[in-house]
């Protein structure tokens, strides 16, 4: 009796370690797999987070060079309503000023990665910028000469060429900030999602 039970434990012993093998291994391998899971979960969640900083500056970006193009239009017709030199040089001094940071600014946003239909509205802005430099300059040049008939011709100028093109630069200012919103609401969504899935 003793033997027949020792020979059935014997025989036992050798079916038993495969099997405990096999659900070792795949232990082993359901832990992978949920550590790859939350890898590529948390990997995703930084990317979205990354991203979101990136749309988040250049919409930041987006709104100061609004606020320039605001603040250039607001001095120029100052300057135009000025018969003081030295007043229409100080606002002269401050349209540079305000110039050189809009430059400064464009050039940090087209570092950044810009999308494809940021990129259409970017171009089209490109094509007003050349219009309205020269008659920029050119009103400030006018109005700067103390002649009557040479600051009528610069408010011409200014209400003719500059403020229709300021007008629709801002407006495509306008256009790449809903943009960036409506992009950093999709990030948003997609960033909640994820926690929600890492969650369960």
């Amino acid at each position: 009796m003793f033997f027949k039970a020792l020979a059935k434990i014997n025989l036992f012993k050798p079916n038993i370690i495969p099997l405990v093998a096999l659900v070792f291994a795949g232990f082993i391998l359901l832990v992978l797999l949920i550590l790859y899971f939350f890898s590529q979960q948390h990997s995703n969640l930084e990317s979205v987070i990354n991203q979101g900083e990136i749309e988040s500056r250049k919409m930041r970006i987006n709104s100061e060079l609004m606020e320039l193009a605001r603040s250039r239009t607001r001095l120029l017709s100052q300057l135009t309503d000025l018969d003081d030199l030295f007043e229409q040089d100080e606002k002269n001094i401050l349209l540079e000023n305000a110039a050189g940071r809009y430059a400064s600014l464009r050039n940090q946003l087209l570092e950044l990665d810009i999308s494809a239909e940021e990129q259409v509205i970017i171009d089209k802005q490109s094509e007003v910028i050349p219009l309205i430099l020269p008659a920029f300059r050119k009103v400030v040049e006018l109005a700067m000469r103390g002649n009557p008939s040479d600051g009528i011709r610069a408010k011409n100028l200014m209400y003719d060429v500059v403020l229709p093109r300021q007008g629709e630069l801002i407006d495509l200012l306008g256009e790449l900030i809903k943009l960036e919103q409506k992009t950093i609401q999709q990030l948003s969504e997609n960033s909640r999602l994820s926690v929600q899935e890492m969650q369960y």
